[in-house]
């Protein structure tokens, strides 16, 4: 009698079914992550962007953010633009206001609020307090 060492083909085939199995689900977890990853750096990004147009206000004498499609401005009193960003297709993005005007010394006249989401609960709001001028972000 034969004894033999080794795995047989089942024995592997067996083990390589349940690596697939477990690839594919974490790869579905995986790609979730990196798009909510993904959204929440554009958000971070557009937030940034808002304070920078409160400082150049302070600088400049004045700033306007101007919000269109999927894309913004932050230009300076005479026109000049500082910031001109799209904000990819994938990610739907809406403002209450088109256009905000930050004046140096005082707080934005309006406050608005603007979303972010790219579909399956992904979702985040950024807010601009017109009464503190705090530029809020929450999910």
């Amino acid at each position: 009698m034969r004894s033999y060492r080794g795995v047989t083909l089942i024995e592997l085939l067996v083990v390589l079914l349940i690596l697939v199995l477990v690839l594919a689900i974490s790869a579905r977890y995986f790609i979730s992550f990196v798009k909510k990853q993904k959204l929440k750096s554009q958000v971070v990004e557009f937030v940034q962007d808002v304070q920078y147009a409160e400082t150049l206000a302070f600088k400049r004498g004045g700033a306007r953010l101007e919000i269109k499609d999927n894309s913004y401005k932050i230009l300076s009193t005479n026109g000049t633009i500082y910031v001109n960003k799209s904000v990819p297709k994938w990610i739907n993005f809406s403002c209450s206001e088109n256009s905000v005007d930050f004046q140096p010394n005082t707080l934005p006249a309006t406050g608005f609020n603007c979303v972010f989401s790219a579909g399956s609960g992904l979702k985040f709001t950024v807010k601009v307090d017109n009464i503190s001028g705090r530029v809020i972000w929450e999910k």
